[in-house]
């Protein structure tokens, strides 16, 4: 909740240390803001991420919050208009003072800010020993920084040709710490403009920037670094000054930065290290825990950790690894160290020194020791001897498995096998083997008989042969009493059998439909002209399902006396191929008289 809308604005800090949740450069006023009453909104254009916050500088509680926007003009009570007057006297044989008198922003300059920080610059490199003295000049220090902090709520933010969203900036660091912080600068000309960037005060020792100027195009803005170093001999103590930019077009802005130095805190460190495998081989790693405490006043310890390998024996430092850290409260990680390949067998020593500074020219060291053993790990011979005994016992394994199910124990000389050519059709593999088997179709101008037992593929391997007869552009005759060979006229499509065709060397696109004409035959005693159907590369097929067996003999011996009433010319190579599927039904044992099956002999 707010007590008044009015008194509410936005914030950045720039240095949020996620760690501890504090701010640690101090809270900044955006100035562009835009208010919301209505919807109850802020809301800022921001060219950085930061950690920003809404709050509200409450009028009326004594507090003058001028860092967050409450001065004398919209808060009397919180920041009346008083004014401080210090005198200091220099001593010495002919005496001297200086007086100044201060008041809120609202009577402070620039100017007078100036003389008093060279003031204070001068009497410090006096140091006259004097208590007077030194009270004077802490309260004129005091004063500079009463001054600077009331400012900051009207700091020279905007100018002629050029605005900046950061009031003030203010760091407390120890000596031997570092930092960065930024602040935005924007060009508001409607033309180009270069922007130089300086400190100035007694704080440019300790404050830089890389870049002296930068060039902005119209209304853009850039974000400027800033970079705060303080050697380890730094005095502590309140430093002042500011960010100076100014323009082409005479503009200035004047950024007020606070650097307080403060007095360093009792450094202490405590260390352990661990590792966490108990033996390592030459060449092998070794995974270190490290664990460094925090015990001391300081809020952070720069160190610098050194652990090194030694072997027991005669010290000799056979590894060593180095690595700089910055601990606050605690620090752990797992280092890992690389052996050489040639480090000898034995006991080792892992001990670990983390250096640390104290004070100017001082340093501390923690240290830790732990053991190790350096040995050759048996494991992989006796894995690489039982990975031989099992790979021996699975290849046997393996080849009484194969042998168990294979079918065909007869050794073929594939050499005598038929070779590919252009008159050999494709059939498949010889089984069980990858050997495609290719057989001459012009051996078919005489008998072929496709056997075995039932289900064992007969008819597709009949169906094979006459696919690739027919792509030789021979005619084919089929008696089907099954009804099994009327795909010919269609394209496969069966999933099944088009998902075989990889294991042959072919693709589903190879599936393709074959010319030709089906019959169904109704009289067993219909006359077939089998001259009519010679057409080069296309199938006829006779559908005979409807028939039984006796009828089915009719058919056969009626079509092979036609064919030897035609008296057809002898040829070497193969015009007509007749098939007559389920050809054992013709058998008496199965319904037939034999005579049919007597004409097929004689043919």
């Amino acid at each position: 909740s707010y007590a008044s809308e009015s008194n509410v604005g936005l914030y950045k800090c720039s240095t949020w240390d996620f760690a501890t949740r504090l701010c640690t450069s101090g809270w900044e006023r955006l100035t562009s803001v835009s208010v919301d009453r209505l919807n109850h909104k802020i809301t800022a254009n921001i060219s950085s991420f930061s950690a920003y916050a809404a709050a509200e500088y409450i009028c009326g509680d004594g507090v003058c919050h001028s860092a967050y926007g409450e001065g004398s003009a919209n808060c009397p009570a919180d920041c009346p208009v008083t004014t401080q007057t210090v005198s200091v006297t220099t001593g010495g044989s002919s005496g001297g003072s200086s007086s100044y008198s201060t008041t809120n922003v609202e009577g402070a300059s620039e100017a007078q800010l100036q003389e008093i920080q060279d003031k204070i610059d001068e009497l410090q490199g006096m140091q006259p020993d004097s208590e007077e003295f030194n009270q004077q000049l802490s309260l004129l220090q005091e004063m500079y920084e009463n001054l600077s902090e009331k400012m900051r709520s009207g700091a020279n933010i905007s100018t002629e040709g050029m605005e900046t969203m950061t009031n003030s900036i203010y760091f407390e660091l120890y000596p031997g710490e570092e930092t960065t912080t930024s602040t935005t600068i924007k060009n508001t000309l409607g033309e180009t403009s270069t922007i130089s960037i300086q400190t100035a005060g007694n704080i440019k020792s300790y404050v830089y920037s890389e870049q002296s100027s930068i060039t902005l195009e119209p209304y853009a803005e850039s974000e400027v670094a800033l970079f705060v170093s303080l050697p380890a001999d730094t005095k502590p103590g309140v430093y002042y000054g500011s960010i100076e930019f100014e323009n082409e077009a005479g503009g200035r802005i004047q950024v007020p930065f606070n650097l307080r130095v403060l007095q360093l805190k009792d450094r202490l460190l405590d260390l352990k290290i661990q590792p966490i495998d108990s033996t390592v081989e030459p060449g092998g790693k070794i995974r270190i825990e490290t664990n460094i405490y925090n015990l001391g006043e300081a809020r952070r310890v720069d160190a610098q950790l050194k652990v090194q390998l030694i072997q027991q024996e005669n010290e000799k430092i056979v590894a060593e690894l180095e690595e700089a850290l910055a601990i606050e409260t605690s620090l752990s990680s797992i280092k890992t160290m690389d052996v050489p390949a040639d480090t000898p067998e034995g006991k080792y020593v892992l001990r670990a020194v983390a250096t640390y500074p104290v004070s100017s020219g001082l340093s501390r060291e923690a240290t830790s020791i732990s053991t190790i053993d350096v040995r050759r790990s048996l494991t992989p011979l006796f894995v690489f001897l039982f990975a031989v005994v099992l790979a021996a016992g699975g290849y046997a394994m393996w080849k009484r498995m194969e042998k168990e199910k294979k079918r065909f124990l007869v050794k073929i000389d594939f050499s005598k096998l038929p070779k590919f050519d252009e008159r050999a059709a494709f059939l498949g593999k010889v089984a069980e083997t990858n050997v495609r088997a290719a057989f001459p179709v012009d051996k078919l101008v005489m008998h072929a008989l496709v056997a075995g037992a039932s289900g064992s593929g007969k008819t597709v391997a009949a169906q094979d042969i006459v696919e690739e007869v027919l792509k030789k552009k021979i005619s084919v005759v089929v008696f089907d009493p099954t009804a099994q060979w009327t795909g010919f006229l269609r394209k496969n499509s069966v999933k099944e059998m088009l998902s075989l065709y990889k294991d042959f060397g072919m693709n589903a696109s190879d599936a393709c439909a074959f010319p030709g004409n089906v019959f169904i035959v109704k009289d067993p005693n219909r006359k077939i002209n089998i001259k009519e159907l010679m057409k080069p590369g296309e199938i006829t097929i006779f559908a005979l399902n409807n028939f039984k067996s006796v009828d089915i003999e009719t058919i056969v011996a009626n079509t092979i006396e036609e064919v030897f009433a035609l008296n057809l010319e002898e040829s070497k190579e193969l015009r007509l191929l007749i098939v007559f599927d389920e050809v054992h039904r013709l058998l008496p044992k199965f319904g037939g008289t034999g005579a049919g099956f007597k004409n097929i002999e004689r043919s």
